[in-house]
This record gives C-alpha cells, structure tokens and sequence, in this order.
C-alpha cells in the first residue's frame, strides 16, 4: 500500500538549513515532497529559528505544520536526558494519536514517546543523526572545567542519560543511521539487520559544482589557498583550526590559508593574528562562504571526533576541489576514494605540499560525480523510505 502522509516530530525549525542535524531534515522533507509524500511536521521552538520565512517555506514543503513549545528548563525527569524531556509534549502525543500514519523521529531528541502504548502499532522510524551519547561525552571531555564547570558537569550527566535512554530505539520499527560506523555500533548492541539501515544525510547539493579553472573574473590566474570552514564557536571545530593554524599552517609561511566561519572564539582569532599567511573570514554571508569554497584550492578538514557525519566534506566535494581529511573525518562516510588523507601533523604538511603543485583534472570531477551518486542521491534516498513505508504500511 503505497503511503502518502508521514508524520515527522524535528528537534528544531528546519528552515534555515544552516547547521548539521537540520540540513538533514530540511532537504529530506524536500526530497518526500517531490516524491508525492505529504509530511505532516511537528516542530519544537525555541530561540528565535521561525521567523515568518521559515514559517512560509515548511508550510510550502509540508502538508501541515505543527509547532511546540520546548521547555528549556526541564531536567532529567524519570532518567530522560534533558534534549528528551524538554520535548516530551502531550499535545504532540495527542496529534500522533488522530490518524494512523506513519511517524519518523529524528534523533533520540524527539522520542520521548517513541515507546507510548498508544503508538504500539504504528509504523515508527528513527533517525540516528550520531551515537548521541558519545558525541555529549566528547563534548564534557573537551570543555574546561575551570571556565564552565557547570557546563562541564552538564555534558557529563546528559552523557550517561543518553547512554541509558538510547534503548527506547528498540520500540521503532526501522532505525536508520547516518554512517556505516554508526550502522557497526548498533549492530553490536544487538539490533538485526531488519531493525537497522544505512541512510546517508540528505543535503543541499543536486549536482556537482567543482570546477577546475583557478582563473577570476578577468581570465587571471589566482594565488591557490587552503581552506578550513565551519561554525567556529563550536568546540569541535575550534580545535580542529586550532590544530590546523598552529601545527600545520604555521609551517607552511609560502602558501595561503583562509580559516572562515561563524562567531570564532578569541583564542582563535588571536592565533590568526601571529602568522601573515592566514587569513580569518568571520561569519562570511551565504555567497561569500560559498565563493570561499568555490575558489579553494585545497580543503583541509580535520576532525577530532569520529560521531555523525560531517556535512560540510559533502558541502566540500560538491562544490570544491582537493578535499584533505583525516581518518576520523572519513568514519563511516565511503567516501575514500573522493579525498585526499592525512593524519598527524607531519603528513598534512606534506599532503598540502604536494597538492598545491597538483591541478584539479576533470577526470578527478568525472570520479567524484560517480562516487557521490551511488550513495548521496536525495530523491534515491527518499524513494528507499518510501519503499520501507509501503512495504509496511497496512
């Protein structure tokens, strides 16, 4: 029975897609849409994400949109995490209950009813975006205690609620995750291949926009530079430019280094300062991030964790040249064939070296192109949900 409506409960407002967990959502919504399907979205706010265009766009790409207060002073009730039971809203249990279509929770945030009596019979789906647990407990290990202790704290105990509220995935129908790392783990914790699936992240690029001219708008030739991007107040993504700036930039004096993103804490900023051949772009627009990664010669993203998949290597190899990433920033991805890797310290430096004096071919795009198909494709993606929801759907 072919289904045309499904219900998906989304941990923020999906539109702006400017940030990993909701470009996710937003462009699979997109890519249901144009397969037939009508979603019927439940949202939770807060801050200050729907604004009257996000609020035009989803009502343009949903059947029906639905909103809820998060309470953001919620703690952990009856052993749920914080992100859980800030959103455990009876009237979105209620919504569930009017009709018997199917329901696609995105992330352990949205499923504190995943496990209700109510929804026993229905056709439940989650969305892993990343091991959750893991990904809080490398947030506690790199916050400094002495600069939040509390927030420190706070990481620590989410950690282990999401380590324990992490079975209620049993109670789903289908879990789909987003890294075949991710699709290991779960296996060893005893979930079936029925259970589990590898779902890549849906994004926002429909074809490939690498280009292999290195020319500007007047035919010159212009000087190649590396790029790190990201949102730069987050952790994760300061330390990974920190490692960058310090131990590789820093030795690298005859090449050009742009580090761009949103809100760069000062100890970033003031590690820029110290060396002339790096250049910090702080919270470029749309366009102007965009031309950055366009014109790039080279890409380096390194990453320190290995949870989740790192959007923004898509974001790279649709858009980019040479991407350059370690190990941890490939986990799970199958992308191996389409970058470029290095590890510590000594092996960037050398990798940069030998890319700079290397040219983007339209054979390396034609390779790209194929790579990211058999795997990345929106709509194929889409139409994989489809198939599960018809297939199981009485």
């Amino acid at each position: 029975m072919r289904v045309k409506f499904l219900h998906l409960v989304a941990f923020d407002q999906p539109y702006p897609p400017d940030y990993g967990g909701v470009i996710d959502v937003f462009f699979k919504i997109k890519a249901l849409k144009q397969i037939g399907i009508g979603v019927i979205l439940h949202v939770f706010e807060y801050g200050e994400r729907s604004t009257s265009d996000a609020v035009k766009k989803m009502n343009f790409f949903c059947f029906e949109v639905n909103y809820y207060d998060r309470s953001l002073r919620s703690t952990l009730k009856n052993g749920l995490p914080h992100i859980s039971s800030s959103r455990k809203s009876k009237p979105l249990l209620n919504r569930l209950q009017e009709d018997d279509h199917p329901i696609l929770f995105e992330g352990l945030h949205c499923c504190a009813w995943l496990g209700h009596p109510a929804l026993a019979k229905r056709v439940k789906l989650v969305r892993m975006h990343n091991i959750e647990w893991q990904y809080y407990s490398a947030l506690f290990e790199q916050e400094s205690f002495w600069k939040s202790p509390f927030k420190k704290l706070y990481f620590k105990l989410e950690s282990n609620a999401l380590r324990s509220f992490e079975k209620i995935i049993s109670a789903a129908t289908k879990v789909y995750v987003i890294s075949s790392s991710d699709l290991s783990y779960f296996a060893k914790e005893g979930y079936t291949e029925e259970q589990l699936e590898l779902l890549p992240p849906f994004h926002a690029n429909e074809v490939l926009n690498a280009s292999t001219s290195n020319k500007n708008e007047n035919g010159d030739t212009e000087k190649p530079y590396a790029l790190y991007h990201g949102n730069l107040s987050v952790i994760e993504n300061q330390e990974a430019a920190l490692f960058l700036i310090e131990k590789v930039f820093a030795h690298l004096s005859e090449y050009s280094f742009v580090v761009a993103g949103k809100s760069p804490r000062q100890k970033l900023v003031n590690a820029v300062k110290a060396h002339k051949n790096i250049r910090l772009v702080n919270s470029p627009s749309e366009d102007e991030m965009n031309t950055l990664i366009q014109k790039a010669h080279i890409h380096t993203l390194p990453t320190f964790q290995s949870t989740g998949m790192k959007l923004k290597l898509l974001y790279a190899l649709y858009n980019g040249r040479f991407c350059l990433v370690n190990d941890l920033m490939l986990a799970g991805t199958g992308l191996e064939e389409a970058c470029e890797l290095a590890n510590d310290a000594e092996e960037w430096i050398v990798q940069i070296k030998r890319l700079m004096g290397e040219s983007f071919k339209e054979t390396d795009i034609e390779k790209r192109k194929l790579i990211l198909k058999e795997q990345y494709d929106n709509r194929r993606n889409a139409h994989r949900i489809l198939r599960f929801l018809s297939e199981n759907h009485t």
